[in-house]
């Protein structure tokens, strides 16, 4: 008995220093880092709760966005991922698709109002960024009806390619890829969206080599080993074209896709130079075989600003969703290797949704401490792996502050969000920095001229605000790191070109405002008294 109880004794005290070190590293809130959540739309997983027309409907979609916006501003993230296509659809005013099902409960059927531009114009107010999350292939993955006048178009053009219930666009069709890379055009053309976000759908889960495409295969598939490669080329050949599009119109637009966690296989196409790490584990890479998606080619190609690998389960042994194939630790680890060795940004994507966990059946308790523990561990791993450019993307937004579930938002700030953040710089591309603003205080307000930002197509602007005591100089303000003042300071982010000093900042404190650009970019800071 006294053995039994000196190991229980002994994991008391073990989980006890655990939760110390977190606390211990959780306090260290980087200044960069991307901090966003996946807001589906699919299926109305996190929203809208009511789909339909009607301005009764219309104010409480808006309400309930809102709600969303406002939870996310007060835990210190950096933005929100808002779903605009689930599936060949739009939650915006689209030239080529029907309006979404999940929107006004009937596809095709028009709103009184656009989603889009006001998830833009709500997250701008309150500093956060907007990217459009888009499903780029899927256009229906069941018995949906898809009958509009553009669903009959796109079939009579030979650009579907059906496998059981699911359908998509052909990859494999120049008309089908031309049309998607229109949709992305006219989104990030008509709105001031910050980023583009893919998730993790391509070809039909598990699409056989007799599938429809096969005679295209025998067509044009010369010098490709087999379909599956031939199929992963299609994607790629896509995924490079439409970022070589974004990079000629808005380079400082990031763009990213979420691939599934594990990605090892196309190890084997990618140049010896860049001396990729070998992969960890013995986690089976369905999405190489099954939906043909090779992210490790769009990173070595550059094909992308970032990777968020959606690593959906537990660092604790113990937990319901620990992995003994691949370790958490491990592949954060080896993603942020990956990442780092191609250039580009790691932004791991996380599993609120497994605090209301439903294991074959039986529901886990899985909404308290010691789970909130464990992703606030995750996210110390998430830093570590990605080095100076770290980032987690949750899904989904309902998990965080309800209505899901509860608690973790809360031990989220506390714990991991205590500051402000700015995301991560793009330090690959070329960009001047962006021009000091001439800034002007009267009273409890801060003014300042428009700024000018890097070259581009309509490139973003926006700026940072920090309030700093005046017993503190400002050559002790700054970051040790040198990255302009520390975030500890950071009022946030503004889109405008002025400023409300709340209160409790209007005395004992000097301030100081920086132009900061789509890349990540700080000015120098502009100070007022």
């Amino acid at each position: 008995m006294s053995a039994v109880f000196s190991i229980i004794h002994m994991k008391i005290i073990l989980l006890l220093l655990m939760f110390l070190l977190g606390l211990e590293a959780g306090a260290k809130s980087p200044k960069r880092e991307f901090r966003s959540a996946w807001l589906a739309a699919y299926y109305c997983i996190d929203w809208p709760r009511q789909k339909g027309v009607g301005k009764d409907i219309e104010e409480q979609q808006k309400k309930d966005l809102c709600k969303y916006i406002d939870d996310h501003a007060r835990r210190n993230f950096t933005g929100i991922c808002f779903h605009v296509r689930t599936a060949a659809d739009a939650l915006y005013h689209s030239s080529y698709e029907p309006w979404s099902e999940y929107l006004t409960g009937e596809r095709g059927k028009e709103p009184t109002w656009d989603p889009l531009a006001f998830a833009v114009e709500e997250c701008h107010r309150r500093g956060l960024e907007c990217y459009a999350w888009i499903n780029p292939f899927r256009i229906v993955n069941g018995t949906q009806a898809r009958n509009t006048v553009q669903d009959r178009q796109w079939r009579k053009n030979g650009w579907v390619l059906t496998s059981g219930k699911y359908s998509v666009f052909n990859p494999a069709v120049k008309g089908a890829r031309e049309h998607i890379k229109k949709v992305v055009k006219e989104i990030y053309s008509n709105y001031r969206i910050d980023g583009i976000l893919f998730d993790d759908y391509f070809y039909p889960n598990r699409i056989g080599p007799q599938a429809a495409d096969a005679s295209l295969f025998a067509k044009n598939g010369e010098g490709f080993a087999s379909i599956g490669d031939w199929r992963r080329h299609n994607v790629n050949s896509f995924i490079r074209e439409l970022y070589e599009q974004i990079q000629d119109d808005r380079p400082d637009m990031r763009f990213g896709i979420s691939p599934a966690g594990v990605a090892g296989k196309g190890l084997k196409d990618c140049p010896q130079e860049l001396e990729l790490p070998p992969f960890i584990g013995n986690a089976r890479d369905w999405q190489y075989d099954d939906i043909f998606s090779d992210p490790l080619a769009w990173l070595a190609e550059g094909c992308l600003d970032f990777v968020s690998p959606q690593i959906y389960w537990n660092v604790t042994e113990g937990l319901s969703r620990y992995s003994k194939n691949v370790s958490f630790r491990d592949l954060a680890a080896w993603w942020g290797q990956v990442a780092q060795k191609c250039g580009r940004h790691l932004y791991v994507s996380l599993a609120p949704y497994c605090f209301t966990d439903n294991i074959q059946g039986k529901r886990t308790q899985s909404n308290n401490s010691r789970h909130w523990a464990d992703m606030a561990l995750q996210i110390d791993l998430c830093r570590e792996a990605g080095a100076g450019a770290p980032g987690q993307i949750m899904y989904s937004a309902k998990y965080m502050d309800g209505p899901a579930c509860k608690g973790w938002g809360t031990y989220l700030q506390e714990r991991s969000y205590q500051h402000k953040a700015l995301v991560p710089i793009i330090d690959w591309k070329e960009a001047p920095r962006p021009e000091k603003p001439r800034l002007k205080r009267n009273g409890n307000k801060l003014s300042w001229g428009k700024g000018q930002a890097a070259k581009g197509c309509d490139p973003i602007v926006r700026f940072t605000i920090y309030a700093i005591p005046r017993s503190v100089k400002p050559e002790k303000a700054n970051n040790a790191d040198g990255d302009g003042i520390d975030s500890k300071y950071l009022l946030g982010v503004c889109y405008n070109h002025f400023f409300v000093i709340p209160e409790k900042y209007l005395n004992g404190h000097w301030f100081a405002v920086c132009a900061y650009d789509g890349y990540g970019n700080e000015s120098q800071p502009a100070v007022a008294e």
